[in-house]
């Protein structure tokens, strides 16, 4: 289905709007497959592909999500409009191409490397505790105090990241693999690692801190 949108009353030149069922690749000369949208110079000349030009063609005014095919599953998301590749212009620098979500708040961060794999995953308003957000609301009875004293500190530096950078000496840290095993709500599945939510764990600090301030 094609439908075109003369500039003006009369005129040969505009912006087509097509819908195929089968077109070439991304890479590829030709017509793309879906929903394209083009200026065209010339209605009356056909089986022509026109090129691209530096003009907005496309306004939403609103959010609009996209379905894109990570890793072999799909993911709604938005896309990121960028002519950035992996290798231009900085080499072995794969730009982000998708923002895509997860249930528990995380933001899911794609790029397209050699092998189409790189993701970052983001904690997305894990601070959030309104009222509005919460049902079933009762004053707890969690023993903080109890629960804190099975926590096992440690004393540990960290490995270097991908660029190199190596996060500051912790003197008194948690490993997330120990907390899960007494509360797996406490940690957050990044998927290649492990962290810790952190307004849980502070709110049973403060928890123990109130018993024993009213013990003294």
């Amino acid at each position: 289905m094609q439908i075109n949108a003369p500039e003006n009353f009369g005129s040969r030149r505009g912006i087509g709007l097509q819908i195929a069922g089968e077109g070439v690749g991304p890479k590829e000369s030709g017509v793309p497959p879906g929903l394209f949208i083009y200026e065209d110079p010339d209605f009356t000349r056909g089986n022509t592909v026109p090129s691209a030009v530096n003009r907005v063609l496309l306004t939403v005014a609103g959010m609009a999500c996209f379905s894109s095919r990570i890793l072999g599953s799909v993911v709604k998301g938005q896309p990121i409009l960028t002519n950035l590749d992996y290798s231009s212009p900085f080499s072995n620098h794969a730009p982000v191409k998708f923002i895509g979500y997860k249930e528990g708040g995380l933001m899911r961060f794609f790029s397209t490397d050699n092998s189409n794999s790189d993701i970052w995953n983001i904690k997305v308003d894990q601070w959030g505790s309104d009222r509005k957000l919460k049902t079933d609301i009762k004053d707890s009875e969690f023993n903080a105090i109890e629960f804190i004293e099975k926590l096992k500190f440690k004393d540990h530096g960290w490995n270097k990241d991908e660029i190199g950078y190596e996060k500051p000496h912790t003197k008194c840290g948690l490993i997330a693999q120990e907390v899960q095993e007494l509360d797996d709500s406490l940690v957050v599945d990044y998927e290649t690692y492990l962290g810790l939510d952190g307004l849980r764990l502070i709110n049973i600090a403060l928890k123990s801190s109130t018993r024993i301030i009213t013990t003294k």
